[in-house]
């Protein structure tokens, strides 16, 4: 029995859209670690300073993103933090951090923007959601990073007042990839 003959794929025949959307994508926001101090993060993942919960596009922490935590936690400008974090702290994990492949691609690549910074991962304390899924800290406690290092926010954990809290970018820009991306799976 011969097999049928594939279908041939003609490149450029893409529907209009996608290609716009993917080829309109070719530039990354700039790589590297933000610094906020005096934040206070909650459910949702939601920042706020100064009675102003926090936008940042740059983080991947979009405006829709922002109302859609205001509705389901019923946030208001102020966010009354629980507890006070005094020095230096990092977040790794964003938006679809419940999920087990945003980890492989957005969170733990993080880790190499954070170590080329000159963050010793090694001390460094971890911000995780109170609801953070098994897996997820599973992948953290494989990388040898300590429960004690682990400081849980919002939910049953309340939100958090940061001294210094540490935000490395994201390593795409839903397309395409940085070039530090070998550098993330080689420190993985």
């Amino acid at each position: 029995n011969e097999l049928p003959t594939p279908p041939r794929f003609i490149f450029g025949t893409l529907p209009a859209d996608v290609s716009a959307t993917y080829f309109s994508r070719s530039a990354l926001a700039p790589i590297g670690v933000y610094t906020a101090r005096g934040l206070t993060l909650g459910d949702g993942l939601v920042l706020s300073a100064d009675g102003r919960i926090i936008v940042a596009p740059q983080l991947n922490i979009q405006q829709s993103h922002v109302e859609q935590a205001i509705r389901e936690f019923g946030l208001s400008g102020t966010q009354k933090w629980s507890r006070h974090l005094e020095g230096q702290y990092a977040l790794i994990v964003g938006l679809g951090y419940k999920i087990y492949g945003h980890w492989l691609a957005d969170m733990l690549p993080r880790l190499a923007v954070l170590s080329s910074a000159g963050i010793d991962l090694d001390e460094i304390r971890w911000l995780v959601p109170a609801d953070i899924p098994q897996f997820g800290e599973t992948m953290l406690d494989l990388l040898g990073f300590d429960k004690d290092r682990l400081f849980r926010f919002g939910g049953n954990a309340g939100s958090v007042l940061v001294d210094e809290l540490l935000l490395p970018s994201f390593l795409h820009n839903g397309v395409r990839y940085s070039r530090i991306l070998q550098q993330a799976a080689t420190l993985l």
